[in-house]
């Protein structure tokens, strides 16, 4: 009776295990980033960030200066897809290409995603430590 009772005991901590191990797919991701998200801003960051991600791999970007109005922003249209947690973002069309060129591309390290936020690093650049924060804008509907 002690061993079919210590076998049920281990066959639900594998089974609760197994379940709370379940990582997000590629496509779960992917569907969770589709909407309208800004960035944290910190006293640290120089700049403002809103993107949208559409379902159909198509988004745009918005990125201006703190001390500025979103009216100043530089513009972005992009692709976008998730391959093994990274988001790649390609520009297609950039209001200032001197400063961001069409056709560049950036990859992002997806850390986690929620409802209300996601958690990425970059992969492209230096400082790949650092962790960013974006949260989803609220329907004002």
């Amino acid at each position: 009776m002690k061993s079919l009772r210590l076998l049920s005991l281990l066959l639900g901590c594998f089974t609760t295990l197994t379940c709370a191990a379940k990582t997000e797919t590629d496509a779960d991701i992917a569907k969770a980033l589709v909407g309208t998200w800004t960035e944290t801003v910190s006293d640290n960051e120089p700049m403002h960030t809103k993107v949208t991600y559409n379902a159909d791999g198509r988004g745009v970007e918005l990125i201006w200066p703190r001390n500025q109005p979103p009216s100043a922003a530089l513009r972005l249209e992009m692709t976008w897809s998730v391959t093994n947690r990274i988001l790649v973002l390609k520009c297609v069309k950039s209001s200032d290409t001197q400063k961001v060129p069409e056709g560049l591309e950036i990859k992002d390290r997806i850390i986690s995603t929620s409802p209300d936020q996601f958690i990425f690093q970059s992969v492209d650049y230096a400082n790949t430590e650092k962790k960013y924060t974006r949260t989803r804008v609220k329907d004002s509907n």
